[in-house]
């Protein structure tokens, strides 16, 4: 049996890059919810932080194009996976900027791209005859009456719900985990779109939990 930590790939937006709300920084290690994970799971697990802000599930994005970034999840993702490889979870927690009115996009619209991209994790990883346990995430709760620079979004805060709920169903069907990131990041913070301090070490608190549930283990603080 291997002593090598079991890696955990954390696969994201800016929420999990961690940005600081209303400015272009990034919390710090104390902070972010996967080195919040890293520290309650131990040294028996190695957590791999991919999040890139702006990210969608399968959107392209012009604006990212016109900064040289590839914002669009899909793209990058078997290469990121292979990359990665061997993983023993893959938690996907995007969505949220599939939201923006831009995309003008359909909750069917987002939940078939996120099962596209739940089936493309699963093929990737057979590449080595490897089988990561999927976690997916509800997404965040969005608050565009909060800030003028989440207007992005404005209209479209209903629809949040109507996502988790069609994501948790997908997580049935699919035969992957469910975890409920939206009970831990419904606090509204300055922009109105990313998390909090409290949000952060809350989502990484609970996940460390459902982490452990599939271990077999029990959770302590």
């Amino acid at each position: 049996m291997s002593d090598s930590p079991k890696r955990i790939l954390c696969y994201g937006d800016s929420n999990t890059w961690g940005s600081v709300p209303l400015s272009d920084l990034r919390y710090s290690d104390q902070v972010r919810w996967p080195k919040i994970l890293q520290k309650t799971l131990g040294d028996s697990f190695d957590v791999i932080e991919q999040g890139l802000g702006g990210r969608t599930i399968a959107f392209d994005d012009q604006e990212g194009e016109m900064l040289g970034l590839e914002l669009n999840g899909f793209k990058l993702l078997e290469r990121i996976i292979v990359s990665q490889l061997p993983l023993e979870y893959v938690i996907v927690m995007l969505g949220t900027n599939d939201v923006k009115v831009k995309f003008n996009a359909s909750v069917e619209m987002i939940i078939a791209n996120l099962k596209l991209m739940i089936n493309t994790i699963k093929q990737s990883a057979d590449y080595l005859d490897h089988n990561p346990q999927i976690v997916v995430s509800s997404i965040a709760a969005i608050h565009p009456q909060v800030n003028l620079l989440c207007d992005d979004f404005l209209g479209r805060e209903g629809i949040v719900r109507e996502i988790n709920s069609k994501i948790k169903n997908l997580a049935v069907t699919e035969k992957i985990h469910f975890f409920d990131g939206f009970a831990y990041t419904q606090e509204a913070s300055a922009d109105g779109l990313h998390f909090t301090k409290q949000s952060h070490i809350a989502f990484g608190e609970n996940l460390s939990k459902k982490i452990l549930e599939l271990e077999g283990k029990k959770y302590n603080m």
